[in-house]
């Protein structure tokens, strides 16, 4: 379909429909017809817009499912507003099996972009004119970087009051307070006065159902929150834990890395999380916690590096730890 003709036609579209869209984007080596997939719900009501982007780096393909899962869910209707789903943003990462572009840039530092910029400007343009300029809401959806695992997590900015006075309701154990970086879709909403949060969970390059489900759970809560389908009453769930400052925990040896602590546990200052060993055993340097804190990634290669980051660590109050510890969420998540 030409792009200038796809509002038009989900316009067109009856209350309480849906139906799959494809645009043109530009052509690789030569290949006609390279589109991306859009898909579209319509509510029985007028109501706000939603965004959902996924795969906005190639390789980060476990929220695809999610996706998927959303849009073919039986117990979801769209009652209020239009939701769209672009399921994978990056197609030509998707293809490679790469975070990047084949030109080696990354997506999510090219934002507005151009429409006659490189090819990942022009992806930026498309994706932000086509429709985050037309959305009401935006949800980013991500995993991890390759050979890293992260624990299922909201990022967002508390600078917006709207995103502020959601956080806190929302079906996901961690939210962060972290900064927009410039160039990224996030950091572009922003400017445009777009709330928009960002969830992260899981690794790239690997399907894990867990992760779809978590995925899952967390965009039916935000759906639910600002009105676009109904609130259904589940058994009683602590608010996420709210996470003010985050730091990356760096190797200071080379070696084998023996970790004793997985991501989405709670820390305390003076414990020892890991231990790097040299090739014939010997314990050459242990990592220790400097704060009291929550795992929120970590690296999944053994074979370290000295500078390599290992442990993401979200700093804790201590005003919060007790009522993190109260939290059975890894067993929350075992959904359709």
């Amino acid at each position: 379909m030409k792009n200038e003709n796809l509002w038009e036609q989900i316009h067109k579209l009856k209350l309480g429909s849906k139906k799959k869209f494809e645009i043109e984007v530009p052509e690789l080596y030569g290949i006609k017809s390279l589109t991306i997939p859009v898909l579209v719900k319509r509510g029985l009501r007028e109501g706000p817009t939603v965004l959902i982007t996924s795969a906005v780096h190639g390789d980060e393909i476990n929220h695809i499912n999610t996706c998927h899962r959303l849009y073919q869910s039986k117990n979801f209707e769209v009652k209020a507003g239009l939701l769209i789903i672009l399921p994978v943003v990056n197609i030509y990462g998707y293809i490679n099996k790469s975070r990047y572009f084949p030109d080696r840039r990354d997506l999510n530092r090219c934002f507005p972009g151009s429409e006659k910029g490189s090819l990942a400007s022009q992806i930026a343009y498309l994706v932000s004119n086509t429709f985050m300029s037309k959305a009401d809401y935006i949800i980013d959806m991500h995993t991890a970087a390759v050979g890293r695992f992260n624990t299922p997590q909201v990022r967002c900015t508390f600078e917006n009051e709207q995103l502020k006075s959601i956080a806190p309701k929302l079906q996901v154990p961690i939210v962060l307070n972290s900064q927009n970086r410039e160039g990224s879709l996030r950091y572009h909403a922003q400017s445009l006065n777009k709330p928009c949060l960002v969830f992260e969970a899981g690794e790239a390059l690997r399907q894990n159902n867990y992760i779809s489900a978590a995925g899952l759970r967390f965009l039916k809560s935000v759906l639910s929150e600002i009105g676009m389908m109904d609130k259904k009453i589940r058994k009683k769930q602590n608010s996420p834990i709210s996470l003010q400052k985050s730091h990356w925990l760096r190797a200071q040896e080379s070696g084998l890395l023996v970790t004793k602590y997985k991501e989405g546990k709670l820390i305390r200052k003076g414990q020892i999380l890991a231990e790097i060993r040299n090739i014939r055993g010997d314990s050459a340097h242990k990592i220790y916690c400097q704060a009291d804190g929550v795992i929120l990634g970590v690296t999944v290669n053994p074979l370290i590096i000295k500078g390599d980051a290992i442990f993401h660590i979200g700093f804790i109050k201590n005003d919060d730890i007790d009522n993190f510890q109260d939290q059975s969420w890894s067993d929350e998540y075992n959904i359709e």
